[in-house]
C-alpha cells in the first residue's frame, strides 16, 4: 500500500521505474537519488545562468527593449530555478551594460534618482525614450538631406 501511494505522488515519468522496486522503502531511496541528480543539475543551470548574467551586454547595435528582454528572460529563469534577484541588483546591471549612446540618460538616472526604487521596467521605459529620440533625428536628418537634393534638381 505504501507503494501505490508513493507512485500516486510522483510525476508519470517516475512511475515506470518506481513501480518496479519490490518495496516502498527501495522506492523512496531511488527518488531520493533521482532528486539529488534534478537538484545537481538545477544548481548548475543556476550557475550557467549566472555566469550569462554576469557578462551581459548590449550587443552591436542592440535596440534598449530587445536587451531589456533578454535581460528579463534571464532574471525569469534564475527566479524559476530559486535564485531569486532583487530590483536594485539587476538595475544596476542594467545601468551598467548599457552602451555609450545611452551615456547621458544613465548618468542623469545615476545621480538624479533613487536606483533602489526603480525597476527594469522603469530604466526600459527611460532609455526607450531617449533612445526614441536619437532614432527620428538621424531619419529626419536623411529625410532633410532628400528634400534637399530634390530642391537642387528642380532649380538647376
Amino acid at each position: 500500500m505504501a507503494l501505490e501511494a508513493l507512485l500516486r505522488g510522483v510525476p508519470t515519468e517516475y512511475q515506470s521505474t518506481l513501480g518496479r522496486k519490490k518495496t516502498a522503502k527501495l522506492a523512496w531511496e531511488s527518488l531520493e537519488k533521482m532528486r539529488l541528480g534534478d537538484d545537481r543539475v538545477k544548481k548548475a543551470r543556476v550557475q550557467q545562468l549566472r555566469r550569462e548574467y554576469d557578462a551581459l551586454k548590449f550587443r552591436e547595435g542592440e535596440k534598449v527593449k530587445d536587451f531589456a528582454l533578454r535581460l528579463q528572460a534571464l532574471v525569469s529563469e534564475l527566479g524559476v530555478l530559486g535564485k531569486k534577484m532583487d530590483d536594485e541588483e539587476v538595475v544596476g546591471k542594467y545601468l551598467r551594460a548599457a552602451p555609450k549612446r545611452l551615456e547621458p540618460v544613465v548618468v542623469s538616472m545615476e545621480t538624479l534618482l533613487d536606483l533602489s526604487e526603480l525597476t527594469i521596467e522603469d530604466v526600459t521605459g527611460r532609455l526607450r525614450a531617449y533612445e526614441d529620440r536619437l532614432v527620428p533625428s538621424t531619419e529626419q536628418a536623411a529625410e532633410g538631406d532628400k528634400l534637399l537634393l530634390g530642391k537642387e534638381q528642380k532649380n538647376p
